[in-house]
């Protein structure tokens, strides 16, 4: 499988999920895509899982590194509606504290008196839950399939979570299994 390089797009998305980013890579970034660098910075304040900075320092560090682990271990992909899916675990002797922090939670796992609400993101309703982050040992890295070419979407560390349930862009199979996990997970907001 070929896969293509980082877009400064894909990069500036990933920054969601990095809390430090190098200085450096930044004003790269800033001059590629013509933004500021508090635009950039606005980018990685946004809630959800994360990466450490001691897995990775930068999207295309964290790209590449990804990428590596999955021909190195021979990681199989799974397809889910024109998606290509990459589930990358790591040991916690590689890790010790984890790569990142997963903000998700299995609805399962909260206590009663944990105080849920709903809030809604990217025009969905989802659970929200105030409490810490959680060390998690999984990454996801996610491609769409268009024709034949492979375009890097996501990736973020954590449980692998579907997009939030849209009838406008998703077929009924996979509307379906979205608010079937939306509905029994919670966003973490520290």
């Amino acid at each position: 499988m070929v896969f293509p390089e980082a877009s400064p797009e894909f990069q500036f998305h990933l920054l969601r999920h990095f809390r430090f980013c190098d200085e450096a890579f930044l004003k790269d970034l800033s001059h590629t895509l013509s933004l500021d660098i508090a635009e950039l910075k606005q980018q990685m304040k946004m809630q959800g899982s994360f990466f450490k900075q001691e897995f990775a320092e930068n999207p295309v560090q964290l790209y590449h590194r990804l990428l590596s682990e999955i021909s190195a271990k021979k990681i199989k992909a799974v397809e889910e509606d024109q998606k290509i899916i990459f589930q990358i675990l790591f040991t916690k002797d590689e890790y010790t504290n984890g790569i990142g922090l997963d903000a998700l939670i299995n609805m399962e796992q909260v206590e009663q008196q944990q105080n849920l609400y709903r809030s809604e993101r990217a025009g969905f309703s989802v659970w929200m839950l105030q409490g810490e982050l959680r060390p998690s040992w999984q990454a996801n890295l996610v491609f769409s399939k268009e024709e034949q070419t492979l375009l890097p979407r996501t990736a973020f560390s954590g449980i692998f979570a579907p997009s939030f349930p849209d009838k406008t862009r998703m077929n009924k199979s996979a509307f379906l299994n979205a608010q079937k996990f939306w509905d029994n997970h919670a966003f973490i907001v520290p």
